[in-house]
């Protein structure tokens, strides 16, 4: 049995053969919950693989990061040759996962807000126990109950009203057809929209139109 995951200070993923996680799990006295993965990810069982994807990466163009990001193998920051190296891609396979590490790598530069990028925020409450004491704004793309278009806009209606970040709105909307519209100002234009409550005044159409009924009932009541 090896440790697959750090995933918070007080939460890990155990892997191995399943009879040998199984019986940690029932020994150990710690409160477990079983995962239902197709293989023991982060452990020996994955030696194999390898080879053959440290293989395929090699034969992929690789370039150093442009936007800094944290690794999961190191628990640091990606420089550029670790991001373009093919043994270190290798590595992510058969070693622990250092999410812990790597989010608390994140906490220590001030970052203002969060975007946990996926189908369903998993990962926020773990990262959230493993910040530092200024907690960010934490976002998500999308949630499995939502309409994805509801809840990417409100999302982003939290981003721009929760930090002193901007949007480009302009290129949020780009080729989506629609278009910007303009209300009235009624603060500013100094025009009355609020309906009297007074009564009604009767224009001269109006009227017209109600003699003119009157004169039909006439008609027909002498009929």
């Amino acid at each position: 049995v090896e440790i697959a995951a750090f995933n918070a200070r007080r939460s890990v993923t155990i892997s191995g053969p399943a009879d040998a996680v199984s019986g940690f799990c029932q020994d150990s006295g710690l409160r477990t919950q079983q995962l239902t993965v197709s293989h023991a990810f982060h452990s020996a069982s994955m030696q194999g693989a390898v080879e053959p994807f440290v293989q395929a990466i090699t034969e992929r163009r690789l370039a150093a990061p442009v936007i800094g990001f944290a690794s999961t193998v190191t628990g640091g920051w990606h420089t550029a040759e670790t991001a373009t190296d093919p043994e270190y891609w290798g590595r992510a396979i058969r070693e622990p996962v250092r999410f812990s590490q790597a989010v608390a790598a994140l906490s220590e530069i001030g970052v203002g807000s969060v975007w946990e990028i996926g189908s369903h925020p998993q990962l926020t409450s773990l990262a959230r126990a493993s910040w530092g004491e200024t907690q960010p704004v934490w976002l998500s793309t999308l949630r499995r109950d939502r309409t994805d278009q509801v809840q990417l806009h409100a999302a982003l209606a939290a981003y721009v009203n929760q930090t002193p970040a901007d949007l480009n709105w302009a290129g949020l909307h780009q080729g989506t057809g629609r278009r910007t519209a303009t209300i009235p100002t009624y603060p500013f234009n100094r025009q009355r929209f609020w309906i009297s409550s007074g009564p009604p005044e009767t224009t001269s159409n109006q009227q017209h139109e109600s003699n003119h009924k009157n004169e039909t009932k006439r008609h027909l009541n002498h009929g």
